[in-house]
């Protein structure tokens, strides 16, 4: 429910100022800007997305677990969806997500937050992915040969007698 309220809230609050905004400076003005910040956070966070993808990657091979990376592709992600809501306070909550000088605060908070209510858990595994067996070691395959006829009744009047396989 409270997440509900908060929808409603926010959704008044951008209203408001999409009309005091539109009031000022023109209809016209406020909407080019909405269309604008949202394609802006549509590119961003499609290009900082896949570059975030490929430092994540790179991290993953050496063996690293890229923790603050995945914070920041939640942030570019997050930002990115922000900025495409049309709003104004959506937007700032955007660019505040998508500065660099603001995401490690951010990073910081969403850690403190969750800190001692997640747990990390690491597994390995002793089995070796090799070549496969030997067609030796393979169970041989079980063909059966059969042959078959095509048996027709005498009867062509009757619609059911078709050429059975025995």
């Amino acid at each position: 429910m409270p997440l509900f309220l908060i929808v409603i809230v926010l959704g008044l609050l951008e209203l408001f100022l999409l009309i005091r905004v539109g009031a000022f400076i023109g209809a016209f003005n406020t909407v080019a800007i909405v269309v604008i910040t949202a394609l802006f956070g549509i590119y961003y966070a499609r290009s900082e997305g896949m570059s975030m993808q490929r430092r994540m990657q790179e991290m993953m091979n050496r063996g690293q677990a890229p923790t603050s990376e995945a914070l920041d592709a939640l942030l570019i992600f997050g930002g990115g969806a922000f900025l495409i809501i049309p709003g104004f306070l959506t937007d700032i909550f955007g660019i505040i997500c998508l500065l660099p000088f603001t995401r490690p605060w951010l990073r910081q908070a969403i850690a403190g937050h969750y800190r001692g209510r997640m747990g990390v858990y690491t597994a390995t595994s002793t089995r070796q992915w090799g070549e496969p067996a030997n067609r030796e070691e393979r169970p041989q395959e079980r063909i059966i040969d059969v042959e078959y006829e095509e048996r027709h009744e005498s009867s062509d009047d009757d619609p059911s007698n078709k050429p059975d396989r025995h």
